[in-house]
């Protein structure tokens, strides 16, 4: 068994999930659980369900909606580092008060064809069956193909991309308040 540290407390908002920790599994059941979660967790949210992880230092937060996989890497230096192979995640980031040339990307979200990096904002991202989708709905956000991570497309605010299995992303484009909003109330 291998010790992590603690970077934020996970709050389930309703259903059910299971996090693996040291090769064991927990599973919670109850809303309003409050759980610590560590470098090395593995998250995982079951059908009608959704739960919201509070990183300590003000690192932001990350709600998790139904059927995600979520798996946390790394949390704490320049640029916290996660997986998502499956399932939709809403982050907030705070942004960092630096200049635009100096400042590093705050957080790194790897799915399982695309790399999101964002340096202060909030957006919701998806990902299943070889294809990812985002939507910024604040901030400085990119996305790239996991096969070509240096061919990174800024996508602004109200705007979505999506990346194909192995191709580039898709240009980005407007999307309209109503939908924003659906998709942030919707569970899939």
């Amino acid at each position: 068994l291998w010790s992590a540290d603690k970077v934020g407390i996970l709050e389930m908002q309703k259903g059910v999930l299971k996090i693996r920790r040291n090769f064991a599994d927990t599973i919670y059941k109850e809303a309003g659980a409050m759980i610590p979660v560590n470098t090395g967790d593995q998250i995982q949210t079951g059908n009608n369900s959704r739960a919201i992880i509070r990183y300590d230092k003000d690192r932001g937060e990350t709600e998790l909606y139904s059927r995600t996989f979520f798996m946390i890497e790394t949390v704490g230096g320049e640029t916290d580092k996660f997986r998502m192979p499956v399932g939709k995640i809403r982050f907030k980031i705070p942004a960092i008060k630096k200049s635009k040339r100096t400042a590093k990307n705050r957080l790194r979200l790897r799915t399982a064809n695309a790399l999101v990096s964002v340096k202060g904002s909030e957006a919701v991202v998806g990902s299943a069956k070889g294809e990812t989708t985002m939507i910024t709905y604040s901030g400085d956000i990119t996305i790239a193909n996991i096969a070509d991570p240096e061919n990174e497309i800024p996508v602004l605010e109200n705007q979505a991309s999506k990346v194909v299995k192995d191709a580039p992303p898709l240009p980005p484009v407007e999307v309209p308040e109503e939908t924003r909003n659906n998709i942030v109330e919707s569970d899939t």
